[in-house]
C-alpha cells in the first residue's frame, strides 16, 4: 500500500448526499492522524513469545501444564514480554477430545501478535466438572501473575477483560464457563460440543466458528446449539471447512471420521484467526473497525464464510458499495442504511471517514443533517466519494460511524483507486 503524507495534494471530496428517505444527523468526512487497526486476519503489530508453565487448580487440587503465548520483544521461547501496548486481555483455551494444547499453536501465536495473553491448557482428565474448574483456574492464574511483583507478567494483564475459547470438547467447556464465571467477558468456541440450553446461559458476546464439512459435530447440530444464543451473538460458518482443520495437525485415523474439506488447513486457520481476533478486538478492546466483520459489510461480503449474527445493539448499520474500484476522476457510490431497533435511538450522528496510508482524511465543507429515527424506522442515504485525476493508485478504507448517546458503531469497506478509464 502506498503511504500518502498528510501534506499530499491528494484530496478526497464528498458530494452532498442524495437522500433516498431522509437526511441523517451530521454526515461529514473526518480529518486527523488516526491510524486504523491492523486487519484481524493479518499478523498483528507485535511479536509472539512462548512459555510452558505449571498451574495448580486450588479448587480441584490438581496441577496441569499450559502453553502461554504473549506479546514479546522478539519472537521465540522465553522471549522477554513486550509491555509497550499493555495491559493485555487474557484468553483461556481448552483443547478437543483426546487432543493436547500443542495442536493449537497457530491460534495462540496469532492472538499474541494482536496483544493478548493466551493460556492453552492440557485438561487432566475427561471429567467435565474438573475441566470447567481448570479452564477457570487459568483466569485465576492470570489474575495472580498480574498482581505478583515477582512475576514476569506483573502489571501486564488487563484482568477486567477475559475471554474463553476452545475446540470441540474444549469449546463446549468454554461455553459452560462463560455461563458460570462472572470474570468472562467474551466467548468464541471452535466447533463446540454444546447445546442450545448451555448457550442460553451465556450473557456475554459469543461467537461460534464452524465448518460446513464437519462430520464430528455436524453443522446442523451447531446451528441448533446456536439457536439458544442471546445477543450479542454470531455464528461464522467456514465454507469448505471441517472439524480437524481447526488444529495444526490431524492424523489419518482421526480424519477418517471427519468430512473431507474443500479448503486448505491454512485457509481455515486464517479465517479462524480473522474472526476470533475481530470478536475479541471488538468486545474486549473496543476496536470499532472490527464490527464490520461481525455485524457489517466485511463479514457479510466474505465469500469464504456464511454468517448469522445479531449485534443486540440499539442501532443497525450497513454500508454497501456499488463497486470496490474507483477510477481517477470518478465517483465511488455507496449507500448507508441505519435502523433504529429500540426507543431512545432517535437522532443518531453519522460520520464518514476515509482511511489510507495509515491516516484518516476529512472534507470540512460538508455540513450536518439531522432527522429523528422512530423506533423500528430505517433510513437509507446514498452518497459518493470523488477521487481527483491526480490520485495515486492506493487502497482506501471507507468507513461510516454512527453515534447515539454512549453507543458508537462502525461499518466499512475497502476500495482501490485505479487508472482513469
Amino acid at each position: 500500500m502506498t503511504e500518502v503524507p498528510m501534506n499530499s495534494s491528494l484530496e478526497i471530496e464528498m458530494s452532498r448526499p442524495t437522500l433516498l428517505v431522509a437526511p441523517l444527523a451530521a454526515l461529514m468526512l473526518i480529518h486527523g492522524a488516526a491510524i486504523g487497526a491492523t486487519p484481524p486476519g493479518e499478523t498483528g503489530a507485535q511479536e509472539w513469545g512462548f512459555r510452558q508453565v505449571w498451574i495448580t487448580d486450588q479448587m480441584m487440587q490438581r496441577t496441569f501444564i499450559v502453553s502461554v503465548y504473549y506479546p514479546a520483544e522478539e519472537q521465540g521461547t522465553q522471549a522477554p514480554l513486550d509491555p509497550s501496548l499493555g495491559p493485555y486481555p487474557g484468553v483461556a483455551f481448552g483443547h478437543g477430545f483426546t487432543m493436547t494444547r500443542k495442536r493449537y499453536d497457530f491460534y495462540g501465536r496469532h492472538l499474541a501478535t494482536h496483544g493478548y495473553v493466551i493460556v492453552l491448557l492440557n485438561f487432566t482428565d475427561l471429567n467435565n466438572a474438573r475441566q470447567r474448574s481448570e479452564l477457570s483456574a487459568c483466569l485465576t492464574w492470570l489474575e495472580e501473575q498480574n498482581s505478583d511483583s515477582g512475576s514476569w507478567l506483573f502489571g501486564a494483564i488487563d484482568d477486567e477483560h477475559f475471554a474463553v475459547a476452545g475446540h470441540s470438547m474444549g469449546g463446549g467447556v468454554a461455553v459452560q464457563v462463560a455461563g458460570e464465571d462472572a470474570r468472562v467477558d467474551a466467548c468464541a468456541p471452535l466447533a463446540p460440543g454444546t447445546t442450545a440450553q448451555e448457550m442460553s446461559a451465556v450473557s456475554v458476546p459469543v461467537m461460534i466458528l464452524a465448518g460446513d464439512r464437519d462430520q464430528l459435530i455436524p453443522i446442523d447440530d451447531l446451528r441448533a446449539s446456536y439457536g439458544g444464543a442471546t445477543p450479542p451473538s454470531s455464528m461464522v460458518t467456514i465454507l469448505g471447512g471441517n472439524h480437524n482443520q481447526f488444529m495444526d495437525v490431524s492424523y489419518f485415523w482421526e480424519d477418517l471420521f471427519d468430512g473431507n474439506p474443500t479448503i486448505s488447513r491454512t485457509e481455515q486457520q486464517r479465517l479462524t484467526n480473522l474472526y476470533s481476533t475481530a470478536h475479541f478486538g471488538y468486545y474486549l478492546k473496543g476496536v470499532g473497525e472490527y464490527r464490520s466483520y461481525l455485524h457489517g459489510y466485511r463479514g457479510g461480503a466474505d465469500p469464504g464464510i456464511d454468517r448469522d449474527a445479531d449485534s443486540g445493539e440499539a442501532l443497525d448499520l450497513l454500508i454497501e458499495p456499488a463497486a470496490l474500484e474507483v477510477s481517477r476522476g470518478k465517483e465511488l457510490q455507496f449507500t448507508v442504511t441505519i435502523t433504529n431497533r429500540e426507543a431512545g435511538a432517535s437522532a443518531p450522528s453519522v460520520r464518514t471517514l476515509v482511511r489510507f496510508g495509515g491516516q484518516t482524511r476529512l472534507d470540512p465543507a460538508l455540513g450536518p443533517f439531522t432527522v429523528p429515527l422512530e423506533p423500528g424506522e430505517t433510513r437509507v442515504v446514498s452518497t459518493a466519494q470523488s477521487v481527483p485525476e491526480t490520485a495515486p493508485e492506493i487502497e482506501m478504507d471507507y468507513a461510516v460511524m454512527v453515534e447515539e448517546g454512549a453507543l458508537m458503531i462502525e461499518d466499512s469497506f475497502a476500495a482501490t483507486v485505479v487508472p482513469g478509464r
